[in-house]
């Protein structure tokens, strides 16, 4: 299905919780989206016309990075947006800096140094150097896009941007990763720009005892790799390299849970961590937990004792190459063996090549996910969303029901794998991608999908304590009086769920203080384990008592009838 270009109107009813009862993606943007993003602006720029139609702005008025970012993004696409930031960090410094002498007015507020500025804090970060924002997509084909964006700072990447690598170099993992994987994945960490980007910001602050703290923190030795700490941090310029492969049809159980994940071989490797081997592998020999095996040219160290049953499927190691000098932490050997010695490289795979067609071949980091790994990610999210606990009836399950389904429709799944790469330019950083989502969607779905997520997490937590005692299989179900349900929000269904929500905390206690045989509605309300309730219709729930071997829980609205809960008794 093609994905929709705005996020349809939402209406929720009859919710327990503090939400509007209508809900856009322009009300969300509105009141929780920094001002400065101006989607307005962004919105009329998704249908931009070729630049040369374009009516230049007033002499005067342009700004003086837009053909800078522009040179590496795409215009005339289906999406082109460009956001002049220079000067607006400068801007909050002064704000920054009044909050913080109100907070040393505060108690224990004379502990923060009188010379931290905001402003030269923003400039030792390197987002001050962040002068321009820009983004442009085009279609490549059916649910598949081409994207740009590019963080600009003139005179190369500043600060935190210096921690994702130095110049770009060919990606290795399309060389490394064996070519049936499904998941890749690179990245350059060049943390030994930790200790310049640390004593700038402490520089900044004008305390010159905790730079000298810093500096002597950094002379401290560390005995098993006859090395200073900050001979430590300096050594750290690591690539992380990161693949996956499923496992057939086979599937796994998720423990205490009805859903089940594909199988799967996996592997982490990371180069320019060797100098710790050495004192890994006396460490190792040292304890009965892990076995080492040494061989012709690699180290291997593995757990003693098999895992668990559910999870005997997996031989977790850590392979040592002592050729390469790659540290490699593996689902299995075999798979890290192959990733090694193999002659197939990801490289070679079809789905590869289209997915990164377009792409540089020379990067800082890239990512990449098969067609057949987002299939069945698509399948396995649906699958868990049709697993998850319901309450029939219950609002917090309907309406996670309800935004579950609207983020299956904004998901799409090309017939094809997608990637993407960034890199550090002397203009700032790049990411490149093809995908199924360009920036347009992504708008969006930023505001959509996370209400999915968070509704998920309501209606399962509605009922959580409920479905865990099913799941084990030792518990009853709980007991429920007959309630009319033609209107959802009559005052003995309140009083029934405020019934269940003092029995779930109850639990809550329970297994807590494995020695307490009963607890009262006020010892939950001082354990902070339930606020106090109000009366939805007369009703107190003061008094009430609640037991480890399970009972009844019964109050009386003013009318004279009453509500109550059955629940079951606490084993564990």
């Amino acid at each position: 299905m093609k994905p929709p270009t705005a996020c349809p109107r939402l209406r929720f009813r009859s919710l327990s919780h503090p939400f509007p009862r209508k809900l856009s993606v322009n009300s969300i943007m509105k009141n929780h989206f920094v001002p400065r993003l101006r989607i307005a602006a962004l919105s009329a720029a998704a249908a931009i016309a070729p630049l040369h139609a374009q009516t230049p702005v007033p002499a005067g008025t342009e700004s003086a990075h837009f053909k800078a970012a522009a040179q590496h993004l795409e215009i005339g696409g289906g999406f082109f947006g460009y956001m002049d930031i220079d000067g607006d960090f400068a801007g909050i410094a002064p704000i920054a800096d009044r909050l913080l002498a109100l907070a040393r007015q505060q108690p224990g507020g004379e502990n923060i140094p009188e010379g931290i500025k905001t402003g030269k804090l923003l400039e030792a970060s390197g987002l001050g150097s962040l002068k321009a924002l820009g983004f442009s997509s085009r279609t490549l084909g059916k649910n598949l896009f081409h994207n740009r964006a590019i963080l600009l700072t003139p005179g190369g990447p500043q600060g935190i941007f210096r921690l994702f690598g130095k110049a770009p170099a060919p990606l290795e993992v399309a060389a490394f990763a064996p070519k049936d994987s499904d998941v890749a994945y690179q990245g350059d960490f060049t943390l030994s720009a930790l200790r310049g980007i640390i004593e700038s910001a402490l520089t900044a602050a004008g305390d010159e005892n905790m730079l000298a703290q810093f500096r002597g923190l950094l002379d401290f030795p560390i005995p098993p790799l006859n090395m200073t700490a900050g001979e430590v941090l300096d050594s750290l310029n690591l690539r992380v390299m990161t693949a996956a492969k499923l496992d057939g049809d086979r599937k796994l159980t998720i423990p205490g849970s009805p859903s089940e994940i594909p199988a799967f071989n996996a592997m982490v490797s990371i180069d320019g961590l060797d100098f710790i081997m050495d004192s890994l592998l006396v460490f190792a020999r040292e304890t009965d937990a892990v076995t080492v095996e040494k061989g012709d040219g690699f180290n291997i160290v593995k757990p003693a004792n098999p895992l668990p049953a559910g999870l005997d499927y997996f031989s977790p190691a850590l392979y040592h190459d002592v050729k390469s000098k790659k540290i490699i932490f593996t689902t299995h050997v075999d798979y890290a063996r192959a990733a090694l010695a193999g002659t197939e490289r990801l490289r070679d795979s079809a789905d590869f090549q289209k997915a990164t067609a377009g792409l540089p071949a020379e990067a800082n980091g890239m990512t990449y996910a098969s067609e057949r790994f987002l299939k069945s990610m698509t399948a396995l999210s649906k699958q868990i969303m049709e697993d998850a606990p319901k309450v029939e009836g219950a609002p917090a399950s309907q309406l996670a029901e309800e935004l579950s389904r609207l983020a299956s429709e904004l998901t799409v799944v090309p017939d094809q794998g997608i990637a993407g790469t960034y890199s550090l330019i002397p203009e700032g950083m790049l990411f490149l991608s093809n995908t199924s989502e360009n920036h347009k969607h992504t708008i969006a779905q930023t505001a959509a999908v996370p209400l999915a997520l968070i509704a998920g997490i309501a209606g399962a937590q509605a009922n959580i304590g409920q479905a865990m005692e099913r799941a084990r299989g030792g518990q009853p179900e709980m007991e429920e009086e007959e309630i009319p349900s033609d209107d959802p929000a009559t005052p003995q269904k309140t009083v029934r769920s405020n019934l269940q929500q003092i029995a779930f905390a109850a639990q809550t206690w329970f297994i807590d203080n494995p020695d307490a045989k009963e607890v009262t509605y006020e010892e939950l309300v001082s354990a902070e384990l339930l606020f106090d309730i109000s009366p939805a219709n007369g009703e107190s729930y003061k008094g009430l008592t609640l037991q480890r071997a399970g009972g009844r829980l019964s109050v009386s609205l003013k009318d004279g009838d009453s509500v109550g809960y059955s629940y079951p008794a606490v084993t564990d």
